[in-house]
Order: C-alpha cells, then sequence, then structure tokens
C-alpha cells in the first residue's frame, strides 16, 4: 500500500460501530507510524492505533474528537516487526492484542472510552491524520501481509 493514501476497509457509507481490525505486518516500520483507525467519521473525529516497534513509542490509543488528540493508553510492550495486532472495539471498551505467531494473549491495552462511540469507517493509514502526526507524512508506507475485518 502507498504512503499518504486511504484504504477504507469496509463496504458502506457507515460502517459498524462495534468492530475487530486485525492487522499482520510484514516488516513493521520501526521509525514511522502505522496507523489503524476505527469509528472515522471525518477528519477531526475517529479514533486511531499508532504502531511501531521501536520499543520507545511501542503502541499509541489515540482519540480525535472536533480535532483534539488526546492519547488514551500506551502499551507497556512493543509489537515484533512481523506480528499480528488487534484493535478489538465493542461499545465503550478499547482494547489492543498482540500476537507473535502462537495466538493473540492477554490485552497490551484496556480502556473505556465513550467519547466515539458511535458508527464509522475503518481505516488504513490515510492523509486526514498527518494534521495530527505531520513528521511522518513524508514516508509512512503500510507494509503488511492482510487486513481482516469483523463487524459485530
Amino acid at each position: 500500500l502507498s504512503s499518504g493514501l486511504a484504504y477504507k476497509m469496509n463496504y458502506g457509507p457507515v460502517g459498524a460501530a462495534d468492530v475487530d481490525i486485525e492487522v499482520d505486518y510484514n516488516n513493521l516500520d520501526s521509525s514511522q507510524g502505522q496507523y489503524i483507525i476505527a469509528r472515522y467519521i471525518d477528519s477531526d473525529n475517529f479514533s486511531m492505533l499508532r504502531v511501531t516497534d521501536n520499543g520507545t513509542t511501542k503502541v499509541q490509543l489515540y482519540k480525535v474528537v472536533s480535532g483534539v488528540k488526546t492519547l488514551l493508553a500506551t502499551t507497556a510492550n512493543a509489537p515484533g516487526s512481523n506480528d499480528t495486532v488487534k484493535l478489538e472495539v465493542r461499545g465503550a471498551a478499547w482494547k489492543v492484542y498482540f500476537d507473535s505467531g502462537g495466538g493473540y494473549g492477554a490485552a497490551q491495552i484496556s480502556v473505556t472510552e465513550s467519547d466515539l462511540a458511535v458508527k464509522g469507517d475503518s481505516v488504513l493509514g490515510f492523509s486526514d491524520i498527518w494534521n495530527y502526526f505531520p513528521s511522518e507524512r513524508a514516508n509512512s508506507a503500510i507494509k503488511i501481509n492482510s487486513v481482516k475485518v469483523t463487524e459485530f
């Protein structure tokens, strides 16, 4: 997938409020964030999971509401460069899991957040987020093997 482009993972104008998004990464970039977006309403209202494997920033869950970015949680661990990362959203419950090949273990992030408890699109890395991470705009191609989206 190319940098700076939107890749919507649903077929309707409005996706589901509850969703599992699983991204099987291929050589996850350690310097640039890769993004999993859920409940995307517009460029000022969505949630995003920023994924890196550099061991410093790790994985961060953000919400953007009315154009204001807020960090909700950061993992204690970083995924491996070829791990599968799963974002699970059910109502106000948000969970993040890693799978290095042996199945998903305990949730790496588990938070309750109700500001974005609405239906919205699911997206992988798209141009609207560069307003929130401008330093990553130039070099943030998405490197994945597969994406699986389950809507509930």
